[in-house]
């Protein structure tokens, strides 16, 4: 019975001072903006994270810089006007004119500071900054401090994009082309004399009675070919046609004969006479005396 007060005291003093802290360091500073690119004195930002399975209020708690200039917590700080850190959530803090500022360029270091107990809850240090990009945690709650990111307020952290490298390519070096070999010119092969073939004369064939038929054959100076003429065939009188000879053919044939007879003997007996005379007076010549 004794001994009872004092656990209740022991429980009550937990519960007081023990379980408020371990609420607290479940909160950390999370993201920072130092250079917006409006103005410093309205847009630098502070982000809290809760890490706890319990939402924590921070009303009341301080926010310090390195030189100890300080922010106390309230809703005219808070974008959106809640103080309240839900489990697994974020809260932005807005300096709005106050002397509390994060250095753009060296080291800063920014601490939270909770209420009413005093106790520092938790640290977050970066060197320098760029334009419009946050310092953070990756991931969100992590104990080591990121790099520069792509600001996300209120979101979880992201890596920054890597702006992509520009690789420097070698410019290759260049084959001389090889000089083509100069193809020989053909030598043109002589044309050869076309040695000219004499063609065999075309035996005469004999004539049929009757046919009709006329073979020729030309003579061709360029393949100096010599072909056998034919005469054309004269058509040889049918043999129906032998027997018929009219009586008076003999009468003007035997007439014929007579008259070339008469005219042979006329021309030689002139021609003693011519003979005979011109004897005569050759011998006259050369007697005159007698």
């Amino acid at each position: 019975m004794y001994n009872l007060p004092k656990k209740i005291f022991a429980l009550l003093f937990s519960l007081v001072f023990l379980f408020p802290s371990s609420v607290n360091a479940q909160v950390v500073i999370n993201e920072v903006l130092p250079d917006p690119l409006g103005d410093e004195n309205q847009e630098e930002w502070v982000e809290l994270y809760n890490n706890g399975s319990l939402e924590v209020d921070v009303a009341g708690y301080i926010l310090r810089d390195a030189s100890n200039h300080e922010i106390i917590l309230d809703n005219s700080y808070i974008d959106g006007g809640i103080t309240i850190v839900p489990s697994q959530g974020w809260i932005v803090i807005k300096r709005n004119g106050a002397s509390f500022s994060l250095n753009n360029s060296g080291d800063e270091i920014i601490t939270l500071i909770s209420s009413p107990s005093a106790e520092l809850v938790d640290t977050f240090s970066y060197n320098g900054s760029q334009s419009d990009k946050s310092w953070g945690r990756i991931p969100d709650g992590a104990q080591i401090e990121g790099d520069t990111l792509d600001k996300t307020p209120r979101r979880a952290n992201q890596s920054r994009t890597p702006e992509p490298t520009q690789e420097t390519t070698s410019t290759p070096t260049s084959t001389p082309t090889p000089t083509p070999t100069k193809t020989p010119t053909p030598t043109p092969k002589p044309t050869p004399t076309k040695t000219p073939t004499p063609k065999p004369n075309p035996s005469s064939s004999p004539d049929v009675l009757g046919d009709t038929s006329t073979d020729s054959s030309d003579l061709s100076v360029n393949d100096i070919r010599l072909g056998m003429i034919t005469p054309t065939p004269t058509p040889l009188i049918e043999s129906g046609k032998v027997g018929n000879i009219p009586p008076y053919s003999f009468f003007i044939a035997g007439g014929g004969v007579i008259f070339l007879g008469l005219a042979v003997y006329s021309f030689f007996t002139n021609r003693k006479t011519g003979y005979n005379n011109s004897d005569g007076q050759e011998d006259t010549k050369s007697n005159p005396e007698s």
